[in-house]
């Protein structure tokens, strides 16, 4: 083999790597999950790492949906921003995200 062929192989193997590091990496994240949900079911605080970056990065979008709130009703000053707003802003995220779920799994 020549260098050009050495440099292939390496790209070759490292892609390999990710991939395959990626799909266990899905893989403990769906076992987390299910075991978070398992402790939520059963009455108990969910714990672990995953747990705890769940409840701290629902806090920073706790403070975005401020933000955007806050926002709106300086913009619109004849309306008024209300806590349903935010569910409806959070409804229609996680609608924009599972479609884009949707068509990713439609291109596999």
């Amino acid at each position: 083999m020549d260098e050009k062929d050495d440099r292939l192989q390496e790209a070759s193997d490292f892609f390999y790597h990710l991939v395959c590091n990626n799909e266990k990496r899905l893989k403990n994240g769906l076992a987390e999950r299910e075991r978070i949900r398992k402790q939520i079911q059963n009455g108990e605080q969910a714990s672990g790492y995953r747990a705890q970056w769940l409840r701290k990065s629902s806090t920073r979008v706790i403070h975005l949906l401020q933000d955007i709130a806050r926002e709106f009703d300086s913009i619109y000053t004849t309306d008024r921003f209300s806590a349903l707003d935010l569910i409806d802003v959070l409804s229609t995220a996680k609608k924009k995200i599972e479609s884009n779920l949707s068509q990713e799994d439609e291109e596999d």
